[in-house]
């Protein structure tokens, strides 16, 4: 695990699935620049794809955000779709 920078928040997520349009679940952890676990979640979404179940963990995340508005986040996912996504609008889902 590397920390964010100083002064900021880092989610670590995750969404999974249990196959294709199978019951998935999205999830992640939240630490300070010291490494400091602040905060842990995960959540049943109910029957997606894998893309969108990671999607999902994103967009929960940086709707979070209003939240912590005076930080800056970062969130770090697995999916080269999701980060393909989320840098390029015209290609989401």
């Amino acid at each position: 695990m590397v920390p964010p920078i100083v002064n900021s928040f880092k989610w670590n997520a995750d969404g999974s699935t249990l196959g294709k349009l199978e019951p998935s679940g999205i999830g992640g952890v939240l630490r300070n620049h010291h490494g400091h676990l602040l905060g842990i979640f995960s959540l049943s979404v109910g029957i997606l794809d894998s893309n969108i179940a990671e999607l999902r963990v994103v967009v929960e995340l940086s709707a979070s955000n209003c939240l912590l508005h005076y930080r800056h986040i970062i969130i770090k996912s697995n999916s080269a779709n999701v980060i393909s996504w989320m840098h390029n609008s015209h290609n989401r889902p």
